[in-house]
């Protein structure tokens, strides 16, 4: 800036004409007049160059956020780790983070001294150094050499496209004679076919690099913005050290986390499921993490720490307002409980564990800004458990398969997305998670193994001389059929009718009798013969008393 502003003052007139100045009377007054708008040019000048000048020395003046010794990944946020040694005579000191911190998570430990105060600047905004963040310096350089290649292809259609768009508009009303007629046909036939030859191929890579970049262009915006912005806070020390003193601090920074990812494979044949668990973890600090100490905490850190109160039991006569007040008080209430993140638990047993969760330490990993890496947590587990298809005719034909495996020990997984294999073969995906040592898993339906559910009758009115009564019955015949050439075990399932009045009553004559679900199911449980079948005649009565309407259900 002071070349320039040398250059530009040395460029100014000395002393300014008297008659340059339209208003000019005397020159006195046209001296001041110049001396002014002289004034006023330096001054914006330098205004203008103040800003820059102060994000420069502020970019000079903070140093990088230092490497963390370790990061703990939740399924929400992640904590960081620094140690650092501090030089003797260091009473205060500057510490930057990136402006996704936390301010009030900053811990600051000193041994033997303690910290008397912490003063937060202003974010500010600066490109981020050489070398910082290699994986964006090379997509970025792979970018550029995309688009050239697109200009490239893109060019070279137009030019042939051009070039074809010619011949094909060839004027032949231009032409006076029979033999330039013959030339120019000629000419068409050798040269047109040439221009489109190489046009579908071209469009080809063209259509491939396109798509390449929006790849590089999706992995670079997960990687946050080109420019970032450090946060500062200046840490003062209740004692001024008088020899070197270790430091540790910690904070927490939004956007990195971790969840489950699981792929459960049933074997049928031996009875087993095996289990695997991994963790996708992420972060967008824009900083290399690679080297730390990586741990997946299994809570979600919350800023509601104590329990909730409980309420008063009021008891008095019923007031219509107060009672509405009542339940739109209960509704937010379960609302809010449900809004509230699910807590993640325990995911292996030997894991570090604490009073309210458990952590999964994985060492130092390679861990760049912007990509999702995956860490395998507990390979090919087996679960062991009892394989039957579960069929429910009433509302599809089709059995599913299911199993209800025993883990080797109580478990909370948390939630995540799950892969279904069948002796190794993908059968589709869904969310997954299990609370205990059992887990009722189910992988797709079987085209082999069905049911159908055929109403045979139906009847309904009043019935009784003395003491009438209302009822209705269904009658049904139920086919399951299994046609595999191996034996099968199924589960023929069908709801339950739910009495809301002790009154009424149901009476069920079916061949072979029904068991009774915990789930309010009736239950045929059989082993189905190869090529085999399974018949049911399930009859369902409902008696209620006279003058005591019921909706059937069905």
């Amino acid at each position: 800036m002071g070349k320039s502003f040398s250059s530009f003052c040395h460029r100014l007139p000395r002393e300014t004409p008297h008659r340059s100045f339209p208003w000019a009377g005397d020159p006195p007054l046209t001296r001041l007049i110049g001396n002014f708008v002289l004034s006023a040019a330096l001054s914006a000048v330098l205004l203008a160059s103040l800003p820059n000048a102060a994000g420069a020395y502020a970019a000079e003046a903070l140093p990088m956020p230092a490497k963390p010794e370790a990061v703990t990944l939740y399924p929400n946020r992640a904590m960081v780790t620094v140690r650092q040694t501090l030089a003797p005579g260091t009473g205060s000191f500057v510490l930057t983070f990136p402006e996704a911190v936390e301010r009030a998570s900053l811990a600051v430990e000193a041994k033997g001294n303690s910290v008397s105060g912490l003063v937060w600047d202003e974010p500010v905004e600066i490109p981020p150094p050489a070398g910082l963040n290699p994986e964006r310096e090379r997509l970025l350089a792979e970018l550029e050499g995309l688009r050239l290649e697109e200009a490239g292809f893109f060019g070279m259609i137009r030019a042939l496209e051009a070039e074809a768009a010619f011949w094909e508009k060839a004027d032949a009303a231009k032409i006076s004679t029979v033999e330039e007629m013959k030339k120019l046909a000629e000419a068409i036939v050798s040269h047109l076919p040439e221009t489109q030859k190489p046009l579908p191929a071209l469009r080809r890579k063209l259509k491939r690099t396109k798509e390449r970049i929006s790849e590089v262009e999706k992995r670079l915006s997960g990687m946050g913005s080109e420019r970032f912005s450090l946060l500062s806070c200046r840490v003062v020390l209740d004692k001024t050290p008088s020899a070197p003193q270790e430091l540790v601090y910690s904070y927490m920074l939004d956007g990195c986390a971790w969840s489950s990812a699981y792929r459960l494979d049933a074997i049928p044949g031996s009875g087993l499921v095996l289990f695997r668990q991994e963790a996708e973890v992420w972060q967008k600090s824009g900083f290399d993490w690679s080297g730390a100490k990586i741990s997946l905490a299994t809570v979600f850190p919350s800023r509601h720490l104590t329990p909730r109160p409980l309420p008063g039991w009021p008891v008095g006569p019923l007031r219509p307002q107060r009672l509405a007040n009542k339940q739109r008080a209960l509704a937010e209430s379960v609302s809010g409980i449900m809004a509230e993140p699910l807590a993640a638990s325990p995911v292996e047993p030997d894991l570090q564990e604490t009073a309210t969760f458990q952590q999964w330490d994985l060492g130092p990993r390679p861990f760049p800004s912007g990509e999702r890496l995956r860490f395998t947590l507990v390979r090919d587990e087996e679960w062991k458990g009892d394989f039957r298809y579960i069929l429910r005719p009433g509302v599809q034909d089709k059995g599913f398969l299911g199993v209800k495996a025993k883990l080797p020990a109580q478990r909370e997984l948390p939630r995540g997305s799950a892969v279904y294999a069948v002796e190794g073969r993908v059968v589709g995906s869904a969310p997954f998670a299990c609370n205990g040592n059992e887990a009722e898993l189910f992988f797709g339906p079987d085209a082999l193994v069905s049911a159908t559910m055929r109403q045979v009758n139906r009847v309904g009115g009043d019935r009784g001389l003395i003491s009438k009564e209302r009822s209705e019955t269904w009658e049904w015949e139920i086919k399951a059929v299994n046609g595999h050439s191996f034996p099968v075990n199924v589960r023929v399932e069908d709801s339950m009718p739910q009495p809301s009045e002790e009154a009424i009553r149901v009476l069920v004559s079916s061949e072979p009798a029904p068991e009774k679900d915990e789930k309010g199911f009736y239950v045929w449980s059989r082993e189905l013969a190869p090529h085999g079948e399974f018949r049911i005649r399930h009859r369902v009565e409902i008696k209620a008393p006279e003058g005591m309407p019921f909706v059937p259900g069905r």
